[in-house]
């Protein structure tokens, strides 16, 4: 049944959208008018107030007159995407949570990034191979080593250092004989942006032991 407000007639829920003719542009649902697009829906409304709503069938979304200009805070009921509007999400519960959103800055310096390096054939003792600068300020978060062919007798045993002046490993990375990985958790992880660069020492190679490979994995300071 229709219902009067301030002088004007409004549609029933049961009425069609289409009708009565001075209501046209509202929903079956309730009293929101719906507009072709923007061009319609700004010819029909010349002076907007802040909360009004209406449905904009080019966008297959419904608008919010925020007193400023016409947003999109609701998902696009075609494609699901939710407009902000230019709004932040904020208070987000837990994004270490798988299927909690994460913001920008917890993916940053949480995503760990690897760089890898590699010795092909045979490896023999060396000090101070590769030197690989920080691309970022980062943290070490761990050193990972293994071989393509172990060693049949004595371990190989490999360390990294920090601007050529120390290892940043208390006890270096072991692989035992026979064993095709390890890894160590760093003591020094801080490393600054095309100033700090890693050195990379093998200290015994064992016997036979051949295509080593390094990866160092950090997450962005």
């Amino acid at each position: 049944m229709s219902q009067s407000y301030k002088g004007l007639t409004i549609p029933a829920y049961a009425d069609s959208a289409d009708g009565p003719v001075a209501f046209s542009d509202f929903v079956d649902s309730g009293p929101i008018p719906r507009f072709a697009d923007a061009t319609a829906r700004n010819a029909a409304i010349a002076s907007p107030v802040e909360g009004m709503v209406v449905y904009n069938l080019a966008l297959d979304q419904y608008e919010v007159y925020d007193g400023t200009g016409w947003t999109t805070p609701f998902p696009n009921i075609g494609t699901g995407i939710l407009n902000l509007g230019g709004n932040r999400l904020t208070n987000l519960a837990d994004p270490s949570v798988a299927g909690d959103v994460a913001s920008w800055d917890y993916v940053r310096e949480n995503l760990i990034q690897k760089v890898y390096f590699s010795e092909e054939g045979l490896i023999s003792a060396k000090i101070g191979t590769f030197r690989w600068y920080a691309p970022e300020d980062l943290t070490i978060q761990r050193i990972v080593c293994w071989l393509g062919t172990t060693s049949s007798s004595g371990a190989v045993d490999l360390d990294v250092n920090k601007n050529a002046s120390g290892s940043i490993l208390s006890a270096g990375v072991s692989i035992a004989a026979a064993s095709y990985l390890n890894s160590a958790v760093p003591t020094t992880t801080s490393m600054t942006k095309d100033t700090d660069f890693l050195t990379f020492d093998i200290d015994n190679a064992g016997t036979g032991a051949a295509d080593l490979a390094w990866v160092v994995e950090y997450v962005r300071a």
